[in-house]
């Protein structure tokens, strides 16, 4: 019985497995594609030859997709399409035992896809520091802290935006991005104007399809969020956003031009300063 319990519950488990990877392919995938029309979405309106190349979103998914490749199971999916060309055509893949060494090179090679796709802007230095982001995160030792934290970054990425738009969707003069422009003429505006639409539809895959594709990427690879992870991640994501804030606040300075959010540099140094008082009194107790 015992014996024709496990004939029965293998082959589900392997099913189920294979679900798990195809699901985390599926995301490595979109993740990937969507960071891909991001930067061509954003170099044809030429953020790369300015700060607004800086802006958290736009270096997140930068660094996301690297991250991504770098926590595919390259072994497992190499196997797969070496057992597919072995039906079709008899050849066979050689295999990978090394996938962090295959992951550093993925990304590596996102890194000149990626420039590749922003070439026109590749020699400005705004450019050329959002490669410099590409760059470490093909590089940087991928700990549990910086998982969960890239895990809550894009998550953040997503409520803020959004919430951030819908409010500046209501003012007449103040402007986050385009689409709150579009958002305040009203809806019959959108349904009419294909510039809004379009506006809408990028705004969703760049603000939200890449990032949950993300973050099923980083879900899959630190398992469950239970047992208080999430909360720590979000933590070091906000400690991260009020060191982020002041090197561009110093670099924008330092080069004489626009900070990437209309935001007063010393309101953003403020609540950096809340974040940090908050996080010592919090120690104390």
């Amino acid at each position: 019985m015992a014996s024709s319990f496990t004939q029965f519950v293998e082959p589900l488990v392997g099913l189920a497995g294979r679900q798990m990877q195809f699901g985390q392919f599926a995301a490595t995938v979109g993740s990937v594609a969507l960071s891909c029309y991001g930067v061509l979405h954003i170099s044809a309106r030429g953020f790369y030859s300015s700060s607004k190349s800086w802006q958290v979103t736009i270096l997140t998914f930068h660094s996301s997709a690297a991250i991504a490749l770098r926590l595919a199971p390259w072994g497992v999916w190499l196997r797969w399409a070496s057992s597919f060309l072995t039906d079709i055509s008899g050849y066979t893949l050689a295999e990978v035992d090394d996938d962090d060494g295959f992951g550093i090179l993925a990304a590596a090679g996102w890194l000149l896809a990626s420039t590749t796709f922003r070439w026109r802007h590749s020699a400005s230095p705004f450019s050329l520091a959002v490669a410099a982001v590409e760059a470490s995160a093909a590089a940087v030792p991928l700990q549990l802290r910086l998982l969960r934290a890239l895990l809550a970054l894009n998550l953040l990425v997503v409520v803020f935006f959004w919430i951030a738009m819908s409010i500046c969707s209501f003012s007449k003069t103040f402007s986050f991005v385009p689409l709150d422009r579009h958002l305040h003429l009203g809806l019959a505006h959108m349904l009419r104007c294909r510039e809004a639409k379009h506006s809408l539809w990028a705004n969703i895959l760049l603000h939200g399809a890449q990032q949950v594709c993300t973050l099923l990427v980083l879900a899959n690879s630190l398992g469950s969020l239970e047992d208080g992870m999430l909360w720590p991640g979000l933590r070091d994501a906000l400690a991260g956003l009020t060191l982020y804030w002041l090197v561009v606040c110093i670099l924008t300075a330092m080069a004489g031009v626009q900070r990437p959010y209309p935001v007063s540099a010393e309101m953003g140094l403020l609540l950096s300063f809340l974040y940090w008082a908050a996080e010592y009194f919090a120690s104390l107790g």
